[in-house]
């Protein structure tokens, strides 16, 4: 790779970077922040107002990068970034301030619309630079910055919620500075600066896009691995608070309380220390992935890609064990890492050089739908259907009982009810739809197969 390429990677990379950090510092806390009950200095407001948040907060983050890409590709890309990342910090900044779900919702809009923007125009910048291993790199860079955010997050959190808020804040705000000095001083390719003198005509390739039946059946697959992505990181954390026992494992390794928590199954490993597995398997594993797959028939990839995440997903959801919930996580992970970078290479194959950002744009219409409707499904499916708290309420038939959890174990004789509860109320059963979507993803890609092979 030429020098110049290696330092034009290097500073997007640091960008790349710092985004994902606040972005995945703040959002890993936040289910259990806006939702769960029963633990200390949370907002508390339910499963179906965390569902809302997301879903508006999805519906703005993926739809943004839709025509904004569009939008980056007429304007550059580099000013494109760093119209986001100032969006991305006001959206930091209102919610330290917010305590008021209107309010909530308002800065979640801005900050989703920051990070919307960002993804097409920091994509267009990494399409520049010509190699097959740039994909590779830019999950590599996303998976380390999610690594380092999950320590950093348990640390703030440990000392106060809106701490973590306050590391995202100083986070994006340095980014900005730091982007702002960066990009302009930086080597613009040819024909950046004569850009499309049509906006109109950029828009109509978004729409002759989405009139390919190629397009539309690679929109639909990954849709259906949108909607698992979203429960991945919406729904699981609360999830493991409520059902799953990883005491063994906290009791085998003798593990210090910084990396536990303490729920009504006594002190298990903290979920976020669960997550580090997601992107410490992506770090170690992509190269060498990306080596493997590269002369493999891309579509085959994308097809094992998703196979691994329904199964994954499947090992996640259906215990209360923690040793089968590391295994889920691992195959998840794999599946996740492997599909993320064939369908970025599947795009990237169809972007013309004028119109980089505008292609990886079309591709944000799946996660539109699938993480929207992930969203707002899982609130109410999770409160209605697995919610222990909800559960346990209805155990007692009594809506009034401030901790039903306590007061059923009182009347098994100071058992822990989360075994009771699991075998009579089935929680494991709100993930069913979710891996029917995944195979049906799977479906798709091999149609999409036989579409190619005429």
């Amino acid at each position: 790779m030429e020098r110049t390429k290696i330092k034009t990677l290097l500073s997007l990379a640091i960008i790349f970077f710092f985004e994902r950090f606040a972005y995945t510092n703040l959002l890993i806390q936040l289910p259990i922040y806006i939702a769960q009950k029963g633990i200390s200095n949370t907002l508390g407001w339910g499963q179906e107002v965390k569902g809302w948040i997301f879903f508006f907060w999805a519906l703005v983050q993926n739809l943004t990068p839709i025509y904004f890409g569009v939008i980056a590709d007429k304007i550059s890309p580099r000013k494109a970034v760093l119209f986001a990342l100032l969006f991305a910090s006001i959206g930091y900044l209102g919610l330290l301030f917010s305590n008021q779900i209107l309010t909530f919702i308002l800065f979640i809009l801005l900050l989703g619309f920051g990070s919307g923007a960002f993804k097409p125009s920091i994509q267009g910048l990494f399409s520049e630079i010509s190699s097959q291993k740039v994909w590779a790199v830019y999950l590599f860079i996303s998976n380390i910055a999610f690594l380092s955010s999950l320590f950093c997050s348990k640390i703030l959190k440990d000392i106060g919620w809106k701490y973590v808020i306050v590391g995202s804040l100083a986070v994006s705000t340095l980014n900005l500075f730091f982007s702002w000095i960066t990009l302009q001083n930086q080597n613009k390719p040819n024909g950046e600066n004569q850009p499309p003198s049509n906006l109109q005509v950029n828009f109509k390739e978004v729409f002759r896009l989405l009139q390919e039946k190629r397009t539309l059946l690679i929109l639909g697959f990954t849709t259906c691995f949108a909607l698992i992505y979203m429960q991945f990181y919406e729904t699981l954390p609360n999830f493991i608070v409520d059902w799953v026992d990883t005491s063994k494992i906290v009791s085998y390794f003798n593990l210090p309380n910084v990396l536990t928590i303490q729920t009504s199954l006594g002190k298990q490993l903290s979920y976020e220390i669960l997550y580090i597995l997601n992107p410490f398997l992506i770090i170690a594993f992509v190269g060498i992935l990306q080596k493997i797959t590269e002369n493999q028939e891309i579509l085959n990839s994308t097809m094992i890609g998703l196979s691994l995440v329904v199964v994954g997903f499947f090992f996640c959801g259906f215990t209360m064990n923690g040793v089968f919930l590391l295994i889920g996580i691992t195959i998840y992970t794999f599946g996740e890492m492997l599909f993320n970078m064939k369908i970025l290479e599947i795009i990237s194959k169809s972007t013309s050089n004028r119109l980089r950002s505008t292609y990886f744009g079309v591709l944000n219409i799946s996660y539109t739908i699938g993480l929207t409707i992930g969203a707002i499904t899982g609130g109410y499916l999770y409160r209605n259907i697995a919610e222990k708290h909800t559960l346990a309420t209805k155990y007692l038939g009594n809506s009034q009982i401030s901790n039903p959890i306590a007061e059923i174990s009182r009347q098994i004789n100071n058992q822990d009810p989360t075994g009771l509860l699991w075998d009579l109320y089935k929680p494991y059963i709100f993930w069913l739809p979710f891996l029917i979507a995944g195979i049906a993803g799977i479906v798709i890609v091999v149609f999409l197969k036989k579409y190619k092979s005429k």
